[in-house]
């Protein structure tokens, strides 16, 4: 399996609109966000539904490897919150980590 690391868009922002425009195109998944997916139950589906329904909560102009990066958050398939952090790197979206969200237990 090809490693691969973070894209390094140079001072983009990711638009939730330009995201849900661009999710019928490969979601590219980093080996790290697919070990968290399996550790947390965390299926494609989920994550294209997060993405496709969700909301962008918050933006980071830079992430640790110099990309623009945002976090979304919406329901699971099953109706649990997850987040998905990613970045757009040429026209695809990279899928960087899934993350469990407690606003259902809150």
């Amino acid at each position: 399996m090809e490693k691969r690391r973070c894209p390094k868009p140079k001072g983009e922002q990711i638009n939730l609109r330009d995201l849900k425009a661009i999710l019928h195109n490969q979601l590219i998944i980093l080996n790290h966000a697919r070990k968290r997916m399996k550790e947390r139950n965390i299926t494609l589906g989920d994550i294209k539904k997060v993405i496709r329904f969700g909301k962008k909560v918050d933006r980071h102009d830079t992430g640790q490897y110099g990309d623009a990066t945002a976090r979304v958050i919406g329901s699971k398939v099953n109706g649990e919150w997850a987040a998905v952090a990613v970045a757009i790197d040429k026209g695809k979206i990279v899928v960087l980590t899934v993350m469990d969200d407690d606003r259902q237990k809150s």
